[in-house]
């Protein structure tokens, strides 16, 4: 974590020095964005201040909009200085003001009838002041223990229909900016009448010129041209017409009139009231406070996700979070109060027009800062179609990239998600469509899920085999009868869909009378991700249906957190003969194995002289007893280690009775079982034979007896007896091959 902080700091500085930021390619365009989001960003931080203060204490409004309008100031200077991404625009956003206004609707009520006017704006300001920096605190909190992450969770389609759903709320807010009311899908068709008409459809015309023009022309003088000339021809037809300034306020074609009282206050003023605050009227409204962190820690992630498709960069959201938190904390601290967070929009935006610097964000900041000290009244001469014309324009770009583009791109499943959110968007806003388009794509996801099959592969003992290596006799019969061993290999998550197609699989091969009888099944968790508590009584319930046709039921590799969830149900190693549970397949095929055996026809085995097992071996009695007299007999007690990893392989081991294994050994690991050998086998033979060092420790893990063979000692017995040297060597061949042939079947029983 403190290595990314670092990387990003180092970042930021690189791209805050003056020879980077004042590129003369990146100048004109950003000081163009840097007025157009600013001034952008001030109409919108305004109308949140109407939202907020409009109906709850109107007598504040002056104030909340000095309030909105720092509060971009702080907002815009926080990312352009402290993002981990360049050219992101944060503002004050959409979703807490309705909060906001519904905590001072609801508070406004309560305070004394008797209250001054002056100390009910002191306690709204307070508590908005504090709702910004509770919130920023919870932001920086989140980031700080790295909840950020969660934002690579979301599936892209969530993301795509938040993206479509911010573009039809652009689109949207454009026409309720030009209608001077709000309408729904359901009110769509009063945007026909004949009063309101011609207001919204100059701005789609707006939009469309500049979509037309900005597609074939990417100077980024365009944009400020065809605002300047589109506001030109406004005024001229309408004063042509006889309207004046004050006509033109009446029909609401104007933003303005804008109130020319004193709008920001030092906040000392308010904290001074603070010692006779009532903190009862805090706890009254935690309820709508608490919503207020948890809104913009989604919204905040879904921005930044869309920031990052849209932009092609990469930013760091834990360290976003942070930025965030601090920035609507000193937003409260200082006099703000209103919450925000990064834009797509604005970032999209001054991307489009070229700015990709961090001095658009530092030049947004002064248009907000200008108008707290010039005033706001000039704002109120822009004419609404033009604000309306670029939301909509801004609103095109994400649809035509989000809905449009996905009919040739997208599945008719994640469509459905992305039309689901965007719907859902339009009926309930946003917070609702998020959760509808995240509970789509989990059912979507979990219907997907159980149409994978939860069985990797599937096979049997006599195809994939344990390590251990027996003699010929016993090898042999578990090649030809080991298929009773049915092996399942199991991947992903396990819940109860996935488990029951799992149980009628197992129980389909039990009642398959066309094949073998079943001594056990085995469940080779190794590629499981997790299972469920559901999955435990479904096996509970595979269980006894195998126990009752005496077949065994063996876990192989289930992770340890989940052990003691089966014990709970009753799976216990020790209560019964057909259950058992091992750290890995290897010693559970093994168990098998050994329980196969010893329950065979196969006449008891004998271990053999080693001047026998050559004699059958070579057929020749006299070949036998010339190369015994080249081994060196060895007896070894248990824990004995007769081969050491890494070093020279200068003899190999022939087994007379006894058991020894071979381990990888790894520094800082517990030791790796690569294989088990028996009497009657070999073990060493391929270091012996390449001359390389050894890759394993051989121990032996029973009282053995083996024979060593030294290179010495073989090449002697080439010199002497080169013809049972040869018959030597042909042995050794079969052998090795024999084992690679075992090797082989237990990939294929994999496959």
């Amino acid at each position: 974590m403190k290595k990314t902080t670092i990387k990003i700091a180092e970042k930021i500085i690189s791209e805050l020095r003056p020879s980077y930021l004042f590129q003369k390619e990146q100048l004109l365009s950003a000081i163009v964005s840097g007025a157009l989001v600013g001034l952008m960003t001030s109409i919108l931080s305004i109308t949140f201040a109407v939202l907020v203060f409009g109906k709850a204490i109107p007598e504040a409004l002056p104030i909340g909009i000095g309030m909105a309008l720092f509060s971009n100031v702080i907002l815009h200077l926080g990312s352009a200085f402290f993002s981990s991404g360049e050219g992101i625009i944060a503002h004050v956003q959409s979703l807490p003001p309705p909060i906001q206004a519904a905590m001072l609707a609801s508070l406004v009520p309560l305070l004394p009838m008797t209250m001054s006017i002056e100390n009910k704006i002191g306690i709204v300001i307070l508590l908005l002041l504090f709702s910004a920096i509770f919130t920023g605190g919870i932001l920086f909190l989140l980031g700080w223990l790295k909840y950020g992450r969660l934002v690579r969770l979301l599936p892209l389609p969530v993301v795509s229909g938040f993206l479509a759903s911010v573009g039809f709320a652009l689109v949207m807010g454009g026409i309720t900016t030009m209608t001077n009311s709000s309408f729904t899908l359901f009110s769509i068709f009063d945007l026909f009448s004949a009063a309101i008409l011609y207001k919204w459809l100059m701005g789609v015309a707006l939009a469309v010129v500049l979509w037309v023009v900005t597609a074939r022309w990417k100077n980024v003088m365009v944009f400020p041209m065809l605002l300047g000339i589109s506001m030109i021809v406004f005024y001229t037809f309408f004063f042509a017409k006889g309207l004046t300034i004050n006509d033109l306020s009446v029909n609401n074609l104007l933003l303005g009139p804008f109130p020319k009282e004193q709008s920001w206050q030092p906040t000392y003023t308010f904290y001074q009231q603070i010692n006779a605050f009532d903190w009862t009227i805090i706890y009254s409204q935690i309820g709508i406070l608490a919503t207020i962190p948890l809104v913009c820690f989604i919204g905040g992630l879904l921005m930044l996700s869309a920031i990052e498709f849209s932009t092609k960069q990469e930013v760091e959201p834990n360290f976003e979070l942070k930025t965030m938190g601090l920035s609507n904390i000193i937003s409260g601290v200082l006099g703000g109060g209103f919450i925000g967070y990064a834009s797509t929009t604005f970032t999209v935006m001054q991307y489009s027009l070229g700015a990709k610097t961090r001095l658009a964000g530092v030049l947004s900041a002064l248009i907000p800062l200008l108008i707290i000290v010039l005033g706001t009244h000039f704002l109120g001469y822009i004419p609404r179609f033009v604000v309306g014309g670029l939301l909509i324009y801004f609103g095109y770009q994400f649809i035509e990239h989000w809905v449009i583009k996905q009919f040739k791109q997208s599945s008719l499943s994640n469509l459905g998600i992305i039309g689901a959110i965007v719907v859902t968007s339009l009926c309930f806003g946003f917070v609702a469509s998020v959760i509808a388009g995240i509970l789509v794509a989990v059912g979507l996801f979990l219907f997907q899920y159980t149409q994978t099959s939860v069985i990797r592969y599937v096979s049997t003992g006599a195809l994939h085999r344990s390590r251990v290596i027996r003699n010929t006799l016993h090898d042999d019969w578990l090649s030809n009868h080991a298929d009773s061993i049915a092996i399942y290999g199991l991947q992903g998550f396990l819940f109860f869909g996935t488990a029951h197609s799992l149980h009628e699989e197992i129980m389909k091969r039990v009642t398959d009378t066309q094949q073998t009888p079943l001594d056990s099944v085995i469940l080779d968790f190794r590629h499981a991700t997790g299972i469920d508590s559901t999955v435990a009584q479904n096996f509970y319930k595979l269980y006894q249906q195998l126990s009752e046709k005496n077949i065994a039921l063996v876990f192989a590799q289930m992770p340890s957190k989940y052990q003691k969830m089966m014990q709970k149900i009753g799976f216990s190693q020790g209560n019964t003969t057909y259950f058992a549970e091992y750290a890995n397949l290897d010693k559970a095929l093994e168990w098998r194995e050994n329980h196969l055996l010893e329950n065979s026809d196969l006449p008891h085995y004998q271990s053999r002289p080693m001047l026998t097992v050559f004699t059958e071996q070579f057929k020749d009695a006299s070949k036998a007893a010339i190369l015994i007299q080249y081994l060196k007999r060895i007896e070894l007690l248990p824990n004995a280690k007769i081969i050491q990893q890494d070093t020279v392989a200068n003899d190999l081991f022939f087994i007379e009775t006894g058991r020894l294994s071979a381990y990888l050994e790894q520094e800082g690991h517990a030791p790796i079982r690569l294989q088990t050998v028996v009497d009657d086998t070999i073990v060493g033979e391929i270091g012996f034979y390449l001359g390389e060092l050894r890759t394993a420790t051989v121990i032996a893990e029973a009282p053995s007896v083996v024979y060593r063979l030294s290179k010495c000692a073989l090449a002697a017995l080439e010199e002497e007896q080169p013809i049972v040297a040869l018959a030597l060597h042909k042995l050794l061949v079969e052998k090795t091959a024999k084992r690679v042939n075992h090797v082989s079947k237990s990939v294929k029983g994999l496959m």
